[in-house]
């Protein structure tokens, strides 16, 4: 009772700074959701594109595999575009799509750390397959949030 008896004996300047104290929770909360809202759709509208990019870059790493010590410095630069596909993807990424992605993008750093310190750490093909198959698990990944999207979750 005592609480109710000092909101009642407030002035209307306390009931107005009370109120700007609720509007800008409440226009912070709209802020996050409509931040939120914006994230899902842009990566929702963009998800074939990943799907699309990601498959041809890692067709072409395996492609190149077959001859490693002649096309590593493609294979680098199909890595290194992976990586910026696959971090654009993880902004709207959840779930098990998200720990796949931040698991190619480990692999993919590590790829490109042993190449940069070189020696005997130097990357060969079956680090160059490793990357390109977390990328392949990202891809399928892809694939079952595009299904779960068209089935309305």
């Amino acid at each position: 009772m005592y609480n109710l008896n000092e909101l009642t004996n407030l002035s209307l300047s306390q009931y107005g700074s009370l109120a700007s104290i609720i509007g800008i929770v409440v226009s912070a909360f709209t802020l996050l959701t409509v931040v939120s809202l914006k994230r899902r759709f842009l990566f929702r509208s963009r998800l074939d594109d990943f799907s699309e990019t990601l498959t041809e870059i890692s067709s072409n790493i395996v492609a190149s595999l077959n001859s490693y010590e002649l096309n590593r410095e493609d294979i680098d630069e199909f890595i290194s575009l992976a990586d910026v596909t696959l971090r654009t993807a993880k902004k709207g990424a959840k779930g098990d799509l998200l720990s796949d992605i931040k698991t190619a993008r480990r692999k993919a750093r590590i790829y490109k750390y042993r190449g940069f310190i070189g020696w005997k750490l130097k990357p060969d093909s079956k680090n160059a397959r490793s990357v390109s198959k977390s990328i392949n698990i990202v891809i399928a990944e892809l694939d079952n949030v595009k299904k779960e999207i068209m089935v309305g979750n």
